[in-house]
């Protein structure tokens, strides 16, 4: 087995984050000897009581050569060093029609790890001459499993019951799915709408912000009446995550760009239904009838928040939602039948059995 180096941002609160621990746990269950070292892009800690400690060891570990390197990063961060045998980047990407200027950056690498077909296809447009392996995020499905047989549903009413879990800014689209909703609720009362939101940088009262930006959405309704979402807003533990996930029907995302999408892999864990963007990262997890895809337009990007800029500008492209379409999967997923339900799960339980730890360690071990 080989000596690791991975590069990754594993300490930070973000999706980038949460995917580098994951992929972390995958690598040590490979049986290569891993070592670690962290990066940022945002400058929010995950909490490390809240880190797996069998990752926290791996920052000990140290070897005279390392036979390969591992960085986790964007495209632009790549660099190539000769001290080691075999570079590796493992990269994330949310639109397509990218600029030339990452085919230098990701030709230097001798391999380039994605983790699904869309980020794959978006840098098949840029003619990259390194090997390109899908890899995907994986999922704890025993904790999970554990989980949900330890922490019974908590049955308050018999609404049908949409969930977000989701930021506040342009990529997420919260604009759309809020519309969706009111338009929704204006057909079936009996249907909630639970949206938690990440913290904003350099938003003091978040909560008076949300609502406030959600009130120019609610004037739009000519009715006395506008049902409200439930907003959970902040940094989390994430057995509150796990919480939403076991308590609510159906998680929904009307995102224009994902690279991967692990909220609606937890879904798919808790046999609930899915609803989201077609053309995203999305796609990988609920093929085979696991879930809803949102038909959607090919529209030039329209980021303010982006980290860098050179990404999720008006020069690249990423897929808009049609919101009326939103409203049509939501209709299905309140009128799933029992036999629908039936065999959408017995997808499921087969579609996620190859993004379980064990799955992805098998790929990392002939990595």
């Amino acid at each position: 087995m080989d000596n690791i180096l991975y590069i990754g941002p594993y300490r930070e609160f973000s999706g980038m984050g949460n995917a580098s621990r994951q992929y972390i746990r995958a690598l040590a269950l490979s049986g290569h000897n891993i070592s670690i070292r962290p990066s940022y892009n945002y400058y929010v800690s995950y909490p490390p009581e809240s880190i797996d400690s069998s990752i926290l060891e791996l920052e000990k570990n140290h070897s005279k050569h390392y036979h390969k390197i591992i960085q986790h990063c964007y495209p632009h961060q790549l660099v190539f060093d000769s001290r080691f045998d075999e570079n590796i980047g493992l990269i994330h990407l949310e639109s397509i029609n990218n600029t030339n200027m990452l085919k230098d950056h990701l030709n230097i690498m001798d391999k380039i790890i994605v983790g699904s077909r869309f980020v794959k296809l978006a840098l098949n447009e840029l003619d990259i001459k390194s090997k390109i392996s899908i890899v995907p995020e994986p999922i704890d499905l025993d904790y999970i499993i554990n989980y949900r047989n330890n922490n019974p549903i908590e049955i308050t009413d018999y609404n049908y019951k949409f969930y977000a879990i989701t930021s506040f800014e342009d990529r997420k689209n919260l604009n759309s799915l809020l519309m969706a909703f009111l338009i929704c609720s204006n057909h079936y009362s009996d249907i909630d709408l639970s949206i938690k939101l990440r913290h904003i940088d350099n938003v003091a009262n978040m909560q008076e912000y949300i609502e406030y930006e959600f009130e120019k959405i609610y004037t739009t309704v000519r009715k006395n009446f506008v049902k409200k979402p439930k907003l959970y807003i902040g940094n989390t533990d994430y057995k509150n995550i796990l919480y939403l996930h076991n308590n609510n029907d159906c998680y929904i995302n009307t995102s224009y760009g994902e690279s991967f999408g692990y909220s609606a892999l937890e879904a798919m864990a808790f046999n609930n239904q899915i609803i989201t963007t077609e053309n995203t990262g999305f796609d990988d997890i609920i093929n085979n009838a696991c879930g809803l895809k949102i038909a959607s337009d090919l529209v030039p990007c329209k980021d303010k928040n982006r980290i860098f800029p050179i990404y999720n500008s008006v020069y690249q492209k990423w897929y808009e939602p049609k919101i009326d379409d939103i409203v049509e999967k939501m209709f299905l997923a309140i009128n799933e039948s029992k036999a629908s339900k039936k065999q959408r799960i017995k997808n499921q339980t087969e579609q996620i059995k190859q993004f379980t730890l064990q799955k992805v360690s098998e790929q990392f071990k002939i990595l």
